[in-house]
């Protein structure tokens, strides 16, 4: 389910880099769409 005000964002990514990722994101206490949610931001506030 999409919150109000948020839109859906789909990616394709090779899944062995995704299951890495995900094992770094569970050792570092982080979530995978809040990370690509945060990068978004970083990069629309630098503009």
């Amino acid at each position: 389910m999409v919150k109000a005000g948020n839109a859906k964002f789909t990616i394709s990514v090779n899944k062995r880099i995704k299951e890495e990722f995900k094992k770094y994101c569970e050792k570092e206490g982080l979530k995978p769409g809040k990370q690509i949610e945060k990068y978004m931001k970083s990069v629309v506030m630098n503009i």
